[in-house]
């Protein structure tokens, strides 16, 4: 049975004496829930949502502007990384679709906002950028039935908004771990900081020290027990789970 998640977006007003939360709309959203439903294009700010089959945009009064058809056997279940510049140089924007069905299993596929299938990502659950030294981008995609991680070149480029937003969607994987997991890192600093990382009990189970140049840290949890753990870094931080 599909689940349907309720979410309200809302901003924050302040006043010189409180702060009030002013209501704005309601989205109704697909089985998996991404936790941030907005993307910026031209300074412009975009909301979206999904169903089994179609993407739907919305303008910052969230009025509908756009309803995308995608076709495929397999059910929608979320949006990663949407953007008008990263995949390509065009004034389109672009997203990966990620699928899922009993048949097919997972599936990622990059459209653009016409429906188009740019490119077919393969039997992956999850899909992540990082930006490289050189300020080039490469996107990573996982396959969690092979344990295996495929790496892509991009030629397209993201604003310092876009980064922003896109960065707090990325989450640790592969989530559950075995034998490691990888923590995305967004240093706000150019300085050595340090990554935390506790047990449901709030024991700090390690720290390590990451440089100001690193996007990902991976963790060697083989020897960890099986459970909920917590990593914190900066204003970064969530949950995974050790099998």
């Amino acid at each position: 049975m599909e689940t349907l998640l309720i979410i309200a977006l809302s901003f924050f007003a302040i006043s010189a004496s409180f702060g009030q939360v002013t209501f704005e709309h309601t989205y109704q959203v697909g089985e998996e829930f991404n936790s941030h439903n907005a993307f910026v294009v031209n300074d412009i700010l975009y909301y979206y949502s999904n169903d089994k089959n179609n993407v739907y945009l919305y303008n910052e009064q969230h009025e509908l502007i756009k309803t995308i058809t995608l076709e495929n056997t397999a059910s929608l279940q979320k949006i990663l990384i949407p953007s008008d510049k990263l995949f390509n140089t065009d004034s389109k924007i672009e997203f990966i679709a990620y699928f899922f069905s009993e048949s097919t299993q997972d599936n990622l596929r990059l459209y653009n906002e016409d429906g188009l299938m740019i490119k077919d990502l393969g039997k992956c659950s999850k899909a992540y950028y990082i930006k490289a030294p050189d300020n080039t981008y490469k996107l990573f995609t996982y396959s969690e039935g092979t344990n295996t991680i495929n790496v892509y070149g991009l030629e397209g480029s993201l604003t310092s908004i876009q980064e922003e937003i896109l960065k707090k969607s990325i989450q640790a994987y592969p989530n559950p771990a075995k034998n490691y997991i990888n923590i995305p890192i967004n240093s706000k600093t150019n300085e050595k900081t340090t990554l935390t990382i506790t047990n449901q009990n709030g024991s700090v189970i390690k720290q390590k020290e990451v440089e100001p140049n690193e996007t990902v840290i991976k963790v060697n949890t083989s020897e960890y027990n099986k459970g909920v753990y917590f990593y914190n870094h900066q204003t970064n931080s969530g949950k995974f789970i050790v099998q």
